[in-house]
């Protein structure tokens, strides 16, 4: 993906050739001026969604009897933690059998298999596509540690800071643009990190089955 310099030159270039064409109004800004580029932070938003996910295995058997009884169970425990944010596979297993010896001529037989499986998923497609049209001048994270919602060149981290109180958010933007517009800008940017977390969107699904004879 393009460096926060090489992005931003291609976005001018991009503004120049297509305002005369009608695209922009005449008070559309020019989106980087040539001063700020150079000062520019590069946000490798891809790698700030994805993370380490880790996988855990647990098995256990116990096994034993005597010429009368006989018993074994297993269980297991395994979880696998996806690479998105808030997405994870989690399954318990457990199987008993059980033999006993009634008499010389009867034999009960019992076998018991449970299985329970929990999946947390995120539409990736989703996840990954906003991650890659955010501009690498903008971060997912503000300064403050909330969720930044203005994924264009409109994001600046210096002292233009505006607290919206119908969303309750803190946005950093670039005092040379309009709050109005950056308002209106990021009121439809959904950020990918705010998938996650307790307040996030989650995609639960759960199963669970006894078989049994």
């Amino acid at each position: 993906m393009l460096k926060a310099q090489d992005y931003a030159t291609f976005v001018n270039e991009a503004w120049a050739y297509r305002r005369p064409l009608g695209y922009y109004s005449a008070a559309t800004l020019q989106p980087y001026l040539p001063s700020e580029i150079e000062s520019l932070k590069t946000y490798d938003n891809q790698k700030e969604l994805m993370r380490t996910a880790p996988t855990t295995d647990i098995n256990v058997s116990l096994s034993g009897g005597d010429k009368i009884n006989k018993i074994y169970f297993s269980g297991q425990y395994y979880l696998q933690e996806g690479i998105l944010p808030s997405t994870s596979l989690k399954r318990y297993n457990g199987k008993l059998n059980y033999e006993g010896k009634i008499s010389p001529k009867l034999t009960f037989t019992a076998i018991a298999n449970y299985s329970s499986t929990i999946r947390n998923g995120q539409p990736s497609a989703t996840l990954t596509a906003a991650a890659l049209s955010w501009a690498p001048t903008s971060p997912l994270i503000n300064p403050d540690g909330g969720y930044n919602y203005v994924s264009d060149y409109m994001y600046g981290t210096g002292s233009a800071q505006y607290f919206d109180p119908e969303t309750g958010r803190t946005v950093y933007y670039n005092p040379r643009f309009p709050i109005a517009s950056v308002l209106t800008a990021s009121s439809a940017i959904r950020n990918p990190l705010s998938f996650s977390g307790d307040q996030g969107t989650k995609n639960v699904n759960t199963s669970s089955q006894l078989l049994a004879n």
